[in-house]
């Protein structure tokens, strides 16, 4: 999996910013240290891509196209974080 480009990752970085800031939710973090966060975790998707692909069972494997596999892992974050699951 590839790593998004410089401007996707600034806009997620303004995005973020400007949902905790609407929501009014505290951040004890710098602006350069959030960027940091969201560099590395874009970095980080696409070191564990393998794992990730691994994980599924055969038949999603390899029949679910790449960005099947992709609204499939969206799905579940979101559905584990309106559940209040953060571990």
């Amino acid at each position: 999996m590839a790593t998004m480009l410089e401007t996707d990752r600034r806009s997620c970085w303004s995005s973020i910013m400007t949902n905790l800031s609407t929501n009014r939710e505290p951040l004890k973090l710098t602006k350069t240290q959030l960027k940091a966060a969201v560099d590395n975790v874009d970095k980080w998707l696409s070191d564990v891509a393998l794992s990730y692909n691994l994980v599924l069972p055969p038949e999603a494997r390899t029949n679910l196209t790449a960005k099947q596999k992709v609204m499939l892992l969206r799905a579940v974050i979101d559905a584990r974080f309106t559940a209040g699951v953060f571990s």
